[in-house]
């Protein structure tokens, strides 16, 4: 049993959920073990004139839910804005309104930050559910302190509806409102650029995280990743990474394992030959994690590529190619070693 001395305060945000969705959520922050929260729930002007009633409905039975509506859609990241200033708790934790919380999700994550000073964000796992809320399979993340920086590097790396931030007086959190969508990714970014190890993960799972059709990742996906690659050039910064920019569609294509063009197949080598000579001053795990990166992408790309010439490699030819995936990458491994001495 930990104290409840702490008031945590469970921030969401809801446009045009689901009527039954958005009661699961609020039931499950409700019934949770750990009791002594405030929840403000913020309303985006939804169009759905009962989803405010669902919410007053809990209100009159529980005084402590909060509710705020906006008089104009205001979109989640100024919404969540919003909300982050009218909580008083000392840590904030996040909930989607399509998503559940798991009963005891607050206490393992008061009990890991009360432990943790130094951290200002921390999430966990959890398991993802279709609209029925079947369990599809179970969601891990990046647990380590390398695990971490190593999935910063393509995507976020806390999954955003099991997150808790640190929000007492020293510690000031807000979003980026120039992310409409993949603010939780800058959010996360913008602290480890305070300090790398601020942001962690949890082994637990935490939340039941649902998969619909109705997700704002499922229907602007493209969006989404506009603003992730726009987050690269901090990363890039974050990183101490050098990379020249006539490489720059390079250097993405290859990160990201897509638009990769038939052409450019002696391009795309050259720059993972040159990426280690010009970033020999990262970090030896981060250098050597994109490097590996880069090479799988790349003869992920040419193993199924429609291009049957084999001129990736100069000196050694293959004909087996469905067979020779992995002697392949330890080759190209090799090949980028030579041309880095």
């Amino acid at each position: 049993m930990i104290m409840e001395n702490t008031l945590v305060s469970v921030l969401m945000c809801f446009y045009n959920e689901k009527e039954c969705f958005l009661r699961k959520s609020i039931e499950s922050i409700l019934n949770q073990t750990y009791r002594n929260i405030e929840f403000v729930i913020i309303g985006d002007c939804p169009p759905n004139n009962n989803l405010p009633n669902v919410v007053r409905e809990y209100m009159a039975k529980d005084s402590r839910i909060h509710y705020f509506q906006n008089e104009v859609n205001l979109g989640l990241t100024k919404s969540l804005n919003k909300g982050l200033s009218l909580c008083k708790g000392e840590y904030v934790v996040r909930m989607d309104a399509d998503d559940i919380s798991l009963p005891d999700r607050i206490q393992k994550q008061v009990c890991y930050m009360d432990k943790h000073p130094k951290v200002f964000a921390s999430g966990g796992g959890g398991y993802a559910i279709d609209e029925n809320d079947n369990i599809i399979r179970r969601i891990e993340v990046p647990t380590g302190y390398k695990q971490l920086l190593k999935t910063s590097l393509t995507t976020s790396p806390l999954l955003h509806p099991s997150a808790i931030l640190r929000c007492n007086e020293k510690s000031s959190v807000s979003y980026d409102e120039n992310f409409r969508y993949a603010q939780d990714y800058a959010l996360w970014i913008s602290l480890m650029e305070k300090d790398l190890r601020s942001v962690t993960n949890i082994k637990a799972p935490l939340i039941k995280y649902r998969y619909s059709s109705g997700q704002i990742f499922t229907k602007h996906k493209e969006e989404q990743q506009a603003c992730a690659d726009r987050l690269l050039k901090r990363i890039e910064k974050l990183y101490n990474l050098i990379i020249p920019e006539e490489n720059d569609k390079t250097w993405k294509s290859l990160l990201r394992g897509r638009d990769l063009c038939d052409e450019q197949y002696e391009p795309y080598l050259e720059f993972i030959s040159n990426f280690r000579k010009m970033n020999s001053h990262v970090s030896g795990f981060i250098r050597r994690y994109i490097t590996n990166l880069l090479i799988v992408h790349f003869l992920t790309f040419e193993k199924n590529s429609c291009n049957k010439s084999i001129i990736s490699f100069k000196y050694i030819t293959y004909s087996m190619r469905e067979c020779c995936f992995n002697i392949r990458y330890l080759m190209l491994c090799f090949m980028v070693d030579l041309k880095s001495i």
